[in-house]
């Protein structure tokens, strides 16, 4: 698992692609039996999963990084220290950016990885549509949206994954 505060010493901001490539390796070796729900506007599923692609499900995660060469002003960047969490935030500076606020939270003593909390959304003349992310350390993940366009579609989704049952823990 990524246990840094700065994962890629060439980035500016903490890389979420790094992170999400690195975490997921991790998983994938930990042989974890999860639940996975899925929702998608009032119809549920769920399925227990023992062969779960970690790439896949975190890729939500990769793809909101901000590490990129046009962004590098364009986002605040702040921390703040509670009681054993040290938070670091990236706040958009510009509304047209999608991903609007990324919160990391790291461990205030050893500065391994807690959890993240990303919020993004865009909108435009043909759609809209917002997503929230929630990542914990150890393979805990919940992925809420909706994407509508004109008045013709309007979906809700979510996604949970929750781990059940570990084989092989590395820490």
């Amino acid at each position: 698992m990524v246990d840094s505060l700065k994962n890629d010493p060439k980035s500016v901001f903490f890389s979420l692609k790094e992170f999400a490539h690195l975490e997921s390796a991790s998983l994938q070796k930990m042989n974890l039996t999860v639940l996975k729900k899925a929702a998608k506007n009032k119809e549920n599923e769920q399925q227990i999963l023992s062969n779960l692609d970690w790439e896949n499900e975190l890729a939500p995660i990769a793809e909101s990084d901000i590490n990129r060469p046009a962004w590098k002003s364009q986002y605040a960047v702040d921390s703040l220290e509670e009681q054993n969490t040290l938070n670091v935030s990236y706040t958009a500076l510009n509304n047209e950016l999608p991903i609007k606020k990324i919160r990391l939270s790291f461990d205030k003593q050893s500065r391994k990885f807690q959890s993240l909390i990303i919020d993004k959304s865009s909108e435009n003349f043909l759609y809209s549509s917002w997503q929230k992310i929630y990542y914990e350390r150890g393979g805990k993940l919940h992925i809420y949206g909706q994407l509508s366009m004109y008045s013709l579609l309007n979906n809700e989704y979510a996604t949970e994954l929750v781990v059940i049952e570990t084989k092989d823990i590395v820490n």
